[in-house]
């Protein structure tokens, strides 16, 4: 048995990292406010001026069926930042995002609103701004990434608008290094119990 232990443990070690993928479509809790709210390796909040704010809710109405954003969805005022904090980094990361506009208003709104992403040592790396295309009384966009891993997202919206609804939230989590290595060496000190 041990042999076996001993001969499977680098192949352990040296086995990829899994990750693990997620899908909010903001209809999985019952409404309630979104600032602090903690759920599936992620932590939402919300302010206002730098304020804690109250005015965003989960599994909320929001503009209907779109393309990135159908009821339920986070809906809050505009002049809010929306954070999103990740327990575990997300090398993976999108959402769709619904203002609500003036009915006279026309085309695009550009950038409808803006991102910015931290990686796991809270640095930035950058500002994405994503243009929203005009669809009724709401103008919609998505946003995207793939690459070095995120733990922080935040997003502000156009000062134009009055409301955001916020939709379909994907991330991949992918697990430390360290927390393989851990089990490898579980399974080392368990061998070495068990010859003793």
């Amino acid at each position: 048995m041990c042999k076996i232990i001993l001969v499977l443990l680098p192949a352990l070690l040296a086995s990829p990292i899994p990750a693990k993928a997620a899908l909010l479509t903001m209809n999985e809790l019952p409404f309630q406010p979104v600032n602090e709210l903690s759920f599936s390796g992620l932590t939402f909040r919300i302010s206002i001026a730098g304020v804690p704010s109250l005015d965003a809710n989960y599994n909320a109405t929001g503009p209907g069926i779109h393309t990135y954003v159908q009821d339920s969805v986070i809906e809050g005022s505009a002049l809010g930042l929306l954070e999103l904090g990740f327990a575990t980094a997300a090398s993976e990361l999108s959402f769709g995002v619904a203002l609500n506009t003036s009915p006279f208003s026309h085309g695009r709104l550009s950038p409808g609103f803006i991102v910015e992403l931290f990686d796991s040592e809270l640095d930035s790396m950058g500002l994405y701004p994503v243009e929203t295309n005009r669809l009724n009384f709401f103008s919609e966009g998505q946003f995207s990434h793939s690459g070095k891993p995120v733990s922080r997202a935040v997003i502000k919206f156009s000062e134009r608008v009055g409301r955001f609804a916020f939709d379909n939230l994907e991330f991949t989590s992918v697990p430390e290094p360290a927390a393989h290595l851990l089990v490898g060496i579980g399974v080392a000190a368990l061998v070495f119990l068990r010859r003793k």
